[in-house]
């Protein structure tokens, strides 16, 4: 029988539920309309009942699973926070702190935490990709290697032929990484049907998109899509018309607003579970790779390879939140903060009840950054053009920043103290990583152990996909005409060409920033630094592997047991095979059985890797974070401690370490031997920054060397340099530390651009000569490149100052007088060109009231 016929004597007879029928209904109502044409009323009857019927069950099936797995991680949540968080002030109660812990790094937690597990499930899925990364990486000027490859990569995506072997290649890896995630999202709770015709995910671009109307957009896709296969996935069938035109008016308006348009006000928190979305993403379907290109090419927001790696991203993302807090987190996250605010209640502590309100807060924050929220704008041409003027800074600012980077090498050699590691093997890796000449030891880090984000970095110089056309007003042309027909408002108009503008400024800007990172060598010491560490780690635990748990030093057993790993654990490590690799054996992550093993040995790393070689973390991000970007707190907070990250970060993750650990007295050595480490790196970089400016070393016996040497070392290093490049020299003390440095690059363009032309036209001296000098000395992406700086500026700079300034000797005066103070000399005098050079006095350093070397 069917449905229609015998819904009633179904609910009579209590075979179904009233709310089962009723769900049942909308569906087989579709069906029925979608069948009757072709097989008549009584035949589409039948067939829409069985379908419906079999739609409700697996609906059914699948809600009681997700249900009972949301269940599951809460429960986990709840005992681990109760009974396994190491800090737990109220035993049989869930700590908040032991509840944040799910979300982001805490030291008492043996437990894993999202952060780390999407940096882990993120690195193993690109590390399938390595070949494709590798191969399209961006060279110094932030092109990306062999473009016309992808346009090969989509042909052989949508079935068809190429005689472009790569391109295969890296079809064939792509199409491995994009099933594995989604069957590690399914396993989470997910629901994402197999479909062999989906090949690549859409990343629509919403200026681009919004330059025509809706009618006009949906034409070109209608075009190009192949309709029996936008199945609907609630019926099973394909969808009907009307389906599918609410679904393009509902792209339309999500891609136009970047997402605004049906988001709840507090979106992170609510919505449908996340095992439920990722169906939404799979529903278009091109009738060919070239159909795909036109409207990327169109439409589209970056290219292929963007793509990818941005769905990468956020599915592993998805699926690391998934794995730890269950198919629903943000329902996960209400829960905790309930569970917190329920705990509190009934706690007598009056300091308990009065922190509620921040614990939850601190939650939001970090939920917020964990899922990109607290990164979508406000107002996106402000956060443009904010986001323009600090990759401007970092061009013009950070091309010594390397030398400021010796730091690392203290808190790597800290790092691997507290973990205990073998001294002499671990510094054997980093030599070896960190040899230019020979890149195989880096390789095999990012092959087998790790594809760090710098590396990511390195194959996002696409930007966006039409940059070129943005630079070149070809995006104006479709404007224009849209204009002419009436389907733009003026208004629009300038708006749209006012936000791509905006959106091709930021990415000139972003590339300049690479360049100067490239350039100065700092992207690749720090990526040299974290591969060598990481094989630190891995080296061992095949070193280790011969001794049994209870026989390892205290640091390497204390690292085992922060992941949670005690002696079974270890045991199973450490008979896990080994492979052979630059000719000793290693336990690799492919040679452990135990994906749970494996998850926390992978994560334990990471996280360590982040205390060696600093990086800003989701808990010092949200901690930085105010309002949205767009917003002018946010964005005047942000610019002003744009330089400031990596001094909290490195400082904030060591001295939490010191004290999460047991006893005053260990709390202080700790402590004490991170002062003492970066202390002294920080006189190397203080020294080394000396000789690439020509001056001598500073000697240091005196106290003023030693806490500039500690500042640099604590994480100010970069600071420091740019604080020597764009203040002290001009005279200024160090009071000015504090003031931003996008308020001096405001001043120098204001200066060129507002007042000298102002001081022209009231008949005032001008001084256009020393402005523009100004400007090319501070204001160049990558005028203070460490191995260039003292050519450019004695060579060019100082000579253009000579013929703008009727008196430059002044300001070499003032430069000389602060060298003399800090009881040093120029090796290479400023205005000197390179006729009066010496060799640097190196035994200055030693000070005793020596006179430095004329």
């Amino acid at each position: 029988m069917s449905l229609g016929v015998c819904l009633a004597d179904l609910l009579a007879r209590k075979l179904i539920t009233p709310e089962r029928a009723e769900a049942m209904r909308p569906v087989y109502d579709e069906l029925v309309a979608q069948y009757e044409p072709k097989f008549g009323r009584a035949a589409a009857e039948s067939m829409a009942t069985e379908k419906a019927m079999k739609s409700i069950d697996d609906d059914f099936l699948h809600r009681k699973r997700v249900t009972l797995l949301q269940a599951k991680a809460q429960g986990v949540v709840a005992d681990n926070a109760s009974r396994l968080y190491k800090r737990n002030k109220t035993p049989g109660k869930p700590s908040p702190d032991g509840l944040m812990a799910h979300l982001v790094d805490d030291q008492h937690a043996p437990y894993p935490n999202v952060e780390y597990r999407w940096k882990n499930l993120k690195d193993e899925a690109l590390r399938g990709m390595y070949d494709m990364l590798w191969e399209h990486r961006a060279n110094v000027l932030g092109d990306v290697r062999n473009k016309s490859d992808f346009n090969d990569v989509v042909m052989a995506l949508g079935g068809k032929e190429t005689d472009n072997v790569n391109a295969r290649e890296f079809a064939d890896s792509w199409t491995r990484t994009a099933e594995s995630l989604r069957t590690a999202f399914n396993a989470a709770g997910g629901r994402i049907p197999k479909l062999e015709s989906w090949s690549l995910p859409h990343h629509w671009d919403g200026v681009r998109t919004g330059m025509v109307p809706f009618e006009t957009w949906r034409a070109d896709f209608l075009s190009e899509l192949d309709r029996p296969k936008m199945i609907d996935y609630a019926t099973g069938e394909p969808m009907s018309d009307m389906k599918l035109d609410d679904l393009l008016r509902q792209s339309y308006e999500n891609i136009v607003s970047e997402g605004a348009v049906g988001r709840e006000a507090s979106s992170a928190m609510v919505g449908k579970a996340m095992a439920n979305r990722r169906t939404d993403h799979r529903v278009f379907h091109f009738s060919s790779p070239d159909g795909w290109l036109r409207l990327n090419d169109k439409y589209g927001a970056s290219h292929p390879l963007d793509a990818m790696l941005h769905h990468v991203d956020s599915m592993t993302r998805d699926i690391a939140a998934m794995q730890i807090l269950g198919p629903n987190p943000a329902a996960t996250v209400r829960w905790m903060k309930d569970l917190i605010g329920n705990t509190a209640l009934t706690s007598p502590s009056l300091t308990a009840r009065f922190a509620t309100g921040l614990h939850q807060r601190r939650i939001d924050g970090v939920w917020e950054e964990i899922t990109g929220i607290n990164r979508i704008a406000a107002r996106p041409n402000v956060a443009s053009f904010f986001s323009t003027l600090r990759n401007w800074q970092s061009a013009t600012k950070l091309g010594s920043a390397v030398v400021a980077s010796a730091a690392d090498l203290a808190t790597k050699g800290l790092t691997s103290r507290f973990n205990g590691l073998p001294a002499m093997a671990g510094m054997r890796e980093t030599v070896a990583s960190l040899n230019p000449l020979d890149g195989t030891h880096r390789a095999f880090a990012r092959r087998s152990l790790m594809v760090n984000e710098e590396m990511i970095g390195r194959t996002a110089g696409f930007g966006r996909a039409h940059f070129e056309e943005n630079l070149g007003g070809a995006i104006t042309a479709p404007t224009l005409a849209a204009l002419r027909r009436g389907d733009v408002s003026l208004a629009d108009f300038a708006a749209l060409q006012a936000r791509g503008k905006l959106q091709a400024a930021n990415e000139v800007s972003r590339r300049a920033s690479q360049f100067t990172m490239r350039a100065g060598l700092l992207n690749q010491w720090t990526m040299s630094n974290r591969s060598g560490t990481v094989m630190e780690f891995w080296n061992a635990i095949t070193h280790f592997a011969d001794t049994p748990f209870a026989e390892l030093n205290p640091g390497w057993r204390g690292f085992l047991e922060r992941q949670g790993i005690g002696g079974e654990g270890w045991e199973v490590l450490r008979t896990s095979p080994r492979v052979e690799k630059h000719g000793e054996p290693w336990i690799l992550p492919e040679s452990i059985d135990n994906r749970d093993l494996r998850d926390r040995i992978v994560e334990g790393i990471f996280t360590e890797l982040d205390y060696a070689v600093s990086t800003g973390g989701v808990r010092q991000r949200a901690a930085m974070t105010v309002g949205r970007p767009g917003e002018l707190p946010h964005e005047i907070i942000k610019t002003a401690g744009q330089f400031l990250m990596f001094p909290i970060t490195v400082t904030s993750r060591h001295l939490s370490r010191a004290w999460s650990m047991p006893g005053v007295q260990t709390k202080a050595g700790y402590a004490a031997s991170f002062l003492i480490a970066t202390t002294v790196m920080g006189a190397f970089s203080e020294q080394l920054g000396n000789i690439i400016r020509g001056r001598d070393f500073r000697p240091m016996d005196d106290r003023a060397f030693w806490m500039k040497s500690m500042s640099r070392g604590g994480g100010l290093g970069y600071y420091g340099e740019i604080f020597e490049h764009t203040v002290a020299e001009n005279g200024r003390g160090i009071q000015d530390l504090g003031n931003a440095p996008v308020l001096g690059s405001l001043d120098n363009w204001s200066n060129a651009l507002v007042r000298q032309p102002y001081r022209a036209l009231t008949g005032q001296k001008t001084a256009f000569g020393k402005a523009g000098v100004r400007l090319l000395k501070y204001e160049v992406p990558g005028d203070n490149i460490w191995y260039l700086r003292l050519a450019y500026e004695r060579l060019l700079l100082d000579q253009l100052s000579a013929m703008a300034d009727e008196h430059p000797e002044r300001a070499y005066s003032r430069m000389e007088k602060r060298a003399a103070d800090e009881r040093t000399a120029y090796f290479a005098p400023p205005g000197s060109g390179m006729s009066d050079w010496r060799s640097p006095d190196w035994a200055n350093a030693l000070g005793n009231d020596r006179e430095p070397a004329q």
